[in-house]
């Protein structure tokens, strides 16, 4: 079963590398032990300078993309606080248009309710005028008929 932690894996690695550039294998000829050390630690630092030059390149990109990251999140923060500015005067703006109007009806309806009263006041005059003026006839006629009785009774 290979290997699955980073460390395990990047050992697995720095010894694949150190074969493959080392071309030693069952088949080959043995080396002196010398040359056999300087060319293993020529590996080794080869491998070290790909493992640090990969470490720059993956920091280099983490870099770029948090900084991706934070210019995305301040773009939307910025466009959302726009829209929602935008939107909440458009919105200030048509709640101002509704109050006119409402403002202009209840001023209509102010005048129309005086109009209603006025009327009603005059209705209310010629009730009673037309009252009295009955009132009167009435009592007019029950004076000439009482005086017609009289004239007849006696």
């Amino acid at each position: 079963m290979p290997p699955n932690t980073p460390r395990q894996r990047h050992y697995r690695n720095e010894v694949a590398l150190m074969s493959t550039l080392g071309g030693e294998d069952a088949h080959d000829s043995p080396r002196p032990a010398e040359s056999h050390n300087l060319e293993d630690v020529n590996v080794i630092k080869m491998a070290h300078k790909i493992a640090e030059s990969t470490k720059k390149r993956r920091e280099a990109r983490r870099t770029r993309v948090q900084h991706g990251h934070a210019e995305s999140v301040k773009r939307l923060r910025n466009e959302i606080i726009a829209s929602f500015d935008h939107t909440s005067k458009r919105i200030s703006n048509t709640n101002k248009v509704h109050l006119r109007n409402l403002a202009e009806l209840l001023r209509r309806k102010t005048l129309v309710e005086a109009s209603i009263m006025a009327c009603a006041k005059r209705l209310e005059n010629a009730i009673i005028a037309t009252t009295q003026e009955f009132q009167f006839t009435l009592e007019g006629r029950i004076t000439d008929l009482g005086e017609h009785a009289a004239v007849a009774l006696g």
